[in-house]
């Protein structure tokens, strides 16, 4: 990898993380796509108390639960297999279970996908983090991560431009909450084996 990257690769300080949520709910949104799954694969190792996996595609759910089947017993796992933009299905989760950290991956992410479905990547992008973030905030979780972009950063497509937007409700959230939550965003730039 550092020969593609051209830099040394990244290492992980896994013990800040592993404290970050050992014992604790963890809410995974986008949970089966490449970088949820990619989470949800790192988190399970980590003692959470409880993970709690969404995702709209039943097909990509189900395979990421046959994987984790492998190295877990799944006792601590719950599949959703439900759209971020479900705002009832989404609270639902938020009241039976009172996720501590979100992970925010569900996301269009196909620059052209997007500019040929603005409506739905305005949906997703925008409206769904807006939800999500307000259900953080309303149900006390600690900490809420959006996974977004480079995209965001002086943005030309349909894509870049909501997530920018979804950035912004992220940062006015952590300016402005009442309450105990931390609101974050992290961007990621091409990620190899990416499905986006």
């Amino acid at each position: 990898l550092e020969d593609l990257l051209g830099r040394r690769q990244n290492r992980l300080d896994t013990d800040k993380i592993k404290k970050f949520v050992k014992q604790k709910v963890v809410l995974i949104t986008g949970a089966a796509g490449s970088i949820g799954g990619e989470l949800t694969s790192r988190i399970s190792d980590l003692n959470p108390r409880h993970i709690l996996l969404l995702d709209s595609s039943e097909n990509a759910l189900y395979n990421l639960k046959l994987r984790l089947q492998k190295k877990n017993n799944l006792k601590n796992f719950n599949f959703f297999c439900t759209n971020v933009r479900n705002k009832d299905e989404t609270e639902k989760i938020f009241i039976k279970f009172k996720p501590e950290v979100i992970f925010h991956a569900a996301a269009l992410k196909h620059v052209s996908i997007c500019e040929d479905n603005i409506s739905e990547a305005i949906r997703t992008n925008i409206l769904a983090t807006n939800n999500l973030s307000n259900m953080a905030e309303k149900y006390n979780s600690e900490c809420f991560i959006l996974v977004s972009t480079d995209k965001a950063v002086e943005p030309s497509s349909v894509m870049g431009a909501s997530k920018k937007i979804a950035e912004m409700i992220i940062q006015s959230k952590d300016k402005f909450t009442k309450g105990k939550s931390r609101f974050i965003s992290v961007r990621f730039g091409n990620v190899l084996g990416s499905t986006g």
